[in-house]
């Protein structure tokens, strides 16, 4: 079986496939060859990589220069931006607290600094990623491995979780959280069987629609039909803004797609209510002209020996943190690189102040599509991947032969404006069957390159990214 794959448009899809166990050493060596490009690229489980992207693909949608929220009055005369940093200390506020349920556990844990690591090695510019898709999506798959066996265990490890039994509760109370009627945040699974895969546990699938939610659909996995009825509940429930997953239908040996997707549009709690102006970005790659929203809030500041830091609140609770390195000389993507991913968590844990901060930042959009599998695999999740030795004997009844994960295929999109945030991401895995207060002004101007995150009201790193270019 010959499998590779072009990468999908906009926004975050994770995709893990159990294929056949002849096919796996061809899959891997592809997969090795997969890098972080621009957006548009479409995964297609069974073509070849194409040296350009088809313009079949989403002819119709292009990049815009910036994004669609514009300010009231613009004023056009480039500048640069002082940046002054006070020291006078202020009330401290607890933003992490709200609304935060006592028994709920975030699955954080060091994997979403690993994804972040991982992905910057690859990506020269800018990006989003969700690691709480990524980790829905893998914990549907765990769900199905054997109690007990490596499979299951290095897969809960990097989850950051002790037992299945504490994984599969702490999604489902994640899930019950974040998936909001107001469509501020929507959580969605699905599983997808192929026709022919009747041995499937009825009580992995009972599992998984309790704990996650999943919807449950029977298709012709090789069909065009398939590719058209997955990428239109895709479209769905990202309202849009992740069109597509596949571009062709799978093998022969497909046997089962778990989806995840994740989708967020939030208005910031104070929107950006100042004149927007065109102002210099000192990017990785050279100067560029940008709209930047400015703003004087009171808000959450911090400033460590490497990060200083913002948090700006939506009108749910959840709220994004914006760093810059403290030594304006310094690269945002050099610290984070050379960094451990323990020493990274420990440096973006910053004791913040509730002040009045000046705040510049650029409009930004971010895009990613990529293989996440060596990722996963760099942080000791291995035999999910193996074809010999993966063990999801929980997941359904197969006499001699395995299933194994061969893919996990990400993409995510996010939009930062003067009014708010919207971002999306889905996770699609792939079953296949194999035989065998400061007294002066504070200023947080964020002209060069800088880190984000988007959190949950209780602390779910729902996206993360880099922005270091806009050439």
């Amino acid at each position: 079986m010959k499998r590779n794959f072009l990468k999908i448009i906009s926004a975050i899809v994770a995709a893990a496939s159990f294929s056949a166990c002849t096919a796996q050493k061809a899959d891997m060596e592809t997969l090795n060859e997969l890098s972080v490009t621009t957006a548009y690229e479409t995964y297609h489980p069974t073509d070849t990589m194409p040296t350009e992207i088809p313009e079949t693909y989403h002819p119709t949608d292009t990049m815009p220069a910036k994004i669609s929220e514009n300010s009231e009055t613009v004023d056009t005369t480039s500048a640069e931006i002082p940046e002054t940093v006070g020291t006078t200390s202020a009330e401290t506020s607890d933003f992490t607290g709200v609304d935060m349920p006592t028994d709920f556990q975030p699955i954080n844990g060091k994997l979403s600094e690993a994804l972040l690591k991982s992905c910057l090695q690859d990506e020269e510019k800018n990006f989003v990623i969700s690691p709480l898709s990524i980790k829905l999506a893998m914990s549907m798959a765990a769900a199905g491995a054997e109690t007990g066996s490596d499979t299951e265990t290095q897969i809960l490890n990097a989850l950051g979780y002790s037992s299945k039994a504490e994984m599969t509760e702490d999604c489902k109370k994640l899930i019950t959280e974040l998936d909001r009627e107001d469509g501020t945040i929507t959580v969605s699974d699905s599983v997808w069987l192929s026709e022919n895969f009747d041995n499937v546990y009825p009580e992995y699938l009972n599992g998984i629609s309790e704990n996650f939610k999943a919807e449950n659909f029977t298709e012709d996995l090789t069909s065009d039909k398939f590719v058209n009825d997955i990428n239109n509940w895709v479209k769905s429930k990202t309202n849009g803004l992740i069109p597509t997953i596949f571009s062709a239908p799978l093998s022969d040996f497909a046997r089962m797609v778990l989806v995840n997707a994740l989708y967020f549009n939030n208005e910031w709690k104070i929107p950006f209510s100042g004149v927007s102006s065109e102002y210099i970005f000192h990017g990785v790659d050279g100067d560029a002209s940008v709209m930047f929203m400015h703003d004087t809030h009171n808000v959450d500041y911090a400033e460590g020996e490497i990060f200083k830091s913002i948090v700006l609140t939506y009108k749910d609770g959840s709220v994004m943190k914006l760093y810059l390195p403290t030594d304006e000389s310094k690269n945002i993507g050099d610290i984070i690189s050379s960094m451990t991913n323990e020493q990274l968590a420990a440096a973006m844990e910053l004791s913040y102040n509730f002040t009045e901060v000046q705040i510049s930042m650029p409009r930004f959009e971010c895009e990613f599509n990529n293989s996440m599998v060596e990722t996963l695999k760099s942080y000791a999740i291995l035999e999910a991947f193996d074809p010999n030795n993966a063990n999801f004997s929980e997941m359904a009844d197969i006499s001699g032969d395995n299933l194994y994960i061969s893919e996990v295929i990400h993409s995510a999109k996010l939009k930062c404006g003067e009014k708010g945030t919207e971002a999306a991401a889905v996770t699609a895995v792939i079953v296949d069957e194999a035989e065998m207060c400061f007294a002066e002004p504070i200023y947080f101007t964020a002209n060069r390159p800088f880190m984000y995150e988007i959190e949950s009201p209780s602390g779910e790193t729902l996206f993360e990214g880099v922005v270091q270019s806009f050439n």
